[in-house]
Parts: C-alpha cells; sequence; structure tokens
C-alpha cells in the first residue's frame, strides 16, 4: 500500500513537471512540424528545413522522455495494486 501510495505521489509530480514543461503544447508542435514538413515548399530552403528539423528532434525527444516515464511508472502503480 505504501509503495503504491509513493508511485501515485511520483506520478502527480510527474504530471505537474510536464505541465511546466508545457508537454501538451509540444505535442502539439510536433504534429504541426510534421504537417508542415511533409509539404514540398518546405524543402525550397534546405538550411532553414534542416533546422526546423533538428528542433524537432530536440522535441520529440523531450516528449517520448516524459511519455516513458510516465507510462513506466503508471505500470509499476498498477501492478502494485
Amino acid at each position: 500500500q505504501e509503495e503504491k501510495e509513493n508511485l501515485e505521489a511520483l506520478l502527480r509530480r510527474i504530471s505537474d513537471i510536464m505541465v511546466i514543461f508545457d508537454i501538451s503544447g509540444k505535442e502539439k508542435e510536433i504534429a504541426q512540424i510534421e504537417s508542415e514538413s511533409a509539404t514540398s515548399d518546405f524543402w525550397h530552403d534546405p538550411a532553414k528545413a534542416q533546422s526546423v528539423m533538428r528542433q524537432l528532434s530536440v522535441k520529440k525527444n523531450l516528449v517520448n522522455t516524459w511519455r516513458e516515464l510516465e507510462r513506466k511508472i503508471t505500470e509499476l502503480r498498477d501492478m502494485a495494486t
């Protein structure tokens, strides 16, 4: 029971941090960039496109890290039930 409570508290802290980092906002930005990058004119300026794709990679890594942490802690909490 104590383990489950600790994991629930950890999940709340993770959720708070995800709000601070605006993870859901970054997910929307990722979707928008991916949509823009699918257009043919996106690649007319290769230097700009490359810069945007680097930014996309950074955003994806940040989002994936926090979502994976959230998923793993949720799994642990569920197993402690």
